[in-house]
C-alpha cells in the first residue's frame, strides 16, 4: 500500500485528471480573452464608424444670418442621425469666434474675413459672400464716398465688425472720424427713426447677400426717405483689396433689392467679401469631411431662406 517516488517523476494517481482540468481551464481562459478582444475590436470599430462627432461652433449672436443658418443645420443633422453632431457656442461677435478657436474654446469658428483670422485653423468652407452698402438722401447731394465729408452716415453694426470695417474704407478715402461723423446704429429697427430724425444722411451696412440685413437695412432707409435713395458707389477698392486678399471688387445688379421700381436701376460698383467656417487644425480629418459633407446639403436646402 505504499507509494514510492519515481526518480523519473512518475505521476501519483489522479494526477492525469488535475492537468487536464488545468487545460480546459486554460482553453477556457483562452477562448474569453478571444472573445474579449473580438468585443473591443468591435466596439473599436462601432466608435469610430457609428458614434457621432459632436463639434463645437464658435457662432455669433443668435439672431445674425450665419448663426441661424448654423442652428438649421444642427437641427437637420439631429433628425436625420447624421455621423456629426453640432453644439454651437454663441459669442457677441465674430471677433470673439476667431479668438475661441485660437483658445481651444471650440472645434469650429464662423469668422469674417475683413476681420482678424484664427491662426490655429484651416477654412473649409464658406458660409455667406457679403456685400458693403451705401445709401444716401437725395437731398444731402452725395454721389460719392468722398462727398461724406462733413455729413454725418448711420453705420449699421450689431456687433464691432462692421464699424471697423467702415473706419478702414473711410481711411482708403482719406477721410476721418473728424470729417465724417460715424453714428453707430446695432439694429435694422433703428434706421427709420436716425432719418426722420434728420440724425444721419447716408447709411453703411455690410452683410450676406441677399440675406435680411441688406434688404431690410435698404428698405428702411428708403421708407423713411420717401424717396428712392442714392445708391453710393464704392469704386475706389484697390488699396482696399491690395490690404486684405480676401476682399474682392463686385458689384450690386439691377433690380437686386427691389422690382417696383427696379432699385438699383443700373449697377453700383462695391466689393465682397466672404464669411468662412474654419475647423481647428486639432479636428480629425473625417470630422472636418463630415461636417462640410452636411453643410452642403442643408445649404442647398435652406438656400432659399439665407
Amino acid at each position: 500500500g505504499l507509494w514510492f517516488s519515481s526518480p523519473w517523476g512518475a505521476a501519483p494517481h489522479g494526477a492525469g485528471h488535475v492537468d487536464e482540468g488545468i487545460m480546459r481551464n486554460r482553453d477556457i481562459f483562452g477562448y474569453l480573452a478571444l472573445v474579449l478582444g473580438v468585443l473591443t475590436a468591435a466596439g473599436v470599430i462601432w466608435y469610430i464608424y457609428f458614434v457621432p462627432y459632436t463639434l463645437r461652433v464658435a457662432v455669433g449672436p443668435s439672431n445674425t444670418e450665419p448663426t441661424e443658418l448654423l442652428a438649421s443645420m444642427s437641427a437637420a443633422i439631429e433628425r436625420d442621425n447624421a455621423p456629426v453632431r453640432l453644439v454651437l457656442v454663441p459669442f457677441a461677435n465674430l471677433a470673439e469666434t476667431s479668438a475661441a478657436l485660437d483658445a481651444r474654446l471650440a472645434d469650429l469658428a464662423v469668422v469674417r474675413t475683413d476681420l482678424s483670422l484664427p491662426t490655429s485653423g484651416l477654412s473649409v468652407a464658406i458660409v455667406h459672400q457679403y456685400v458693403a452698402l451705401m445709401l444716401a438722401r437725395p437731398q444731402t447731394n452725395i454721389k460719392h464716398v468722398t462727398d461724406l465729408r462733413n455729413h454725418s452716415i448711420g453705420v449699421v453694426s450689431p456687433g464691432t465688425g462692421t464699424a471697423a470695417l467702415f473706419t478702414t474704407l473711410m481711411s482708403s478715402y482719406g477721410l476721418t472720424s473728424e470729417t465724417v461723423r460715424v453714428v453707430a446704429l446695432t439694429s435694422v429697427d433703428e434706421i427709420a427713426a436716425a432719418v426722420t430724425s434728420g440724425r444721419i444722411d447716408a447709411l453703411f451696412a455690410a452683410g450676406p447677400r441677399g440675406g435680411r440685413l441688406i434688404t431690410q437695412s435698404f428698405h428702411a432707409f428708403s421708407g423713411a426717405t420717401k424717396t428712392p435713395p442714392v445708391f453710393v458707389p464704392i469704386s475706389e477698392t484697390a488699396a482696399l483689396v491690395a490690404r486684405n486678399p480676401m476682399f474682392a471688387v463686385g458689384e450690386i445688379a439691377p433690380g437686386e433689392l427691389g422690382i417696383k421700381p427696379l432699385m438699383p436701376a443700373k449697377v453700383v460698383q462695391t466689393f465682397t467679401f466672404p464669411a468662412l467656417i474654419v475647423a481647428s487644425n486639432r479636428l480629425a480629418s473625417k470630422a472636418v469631411q463630415e461636417f462640410t459633407r452636411q453643410l452642403q446639403e442643408d445649404k442647398v436646402q435652406t438656400n432659399d431662406a439665407y
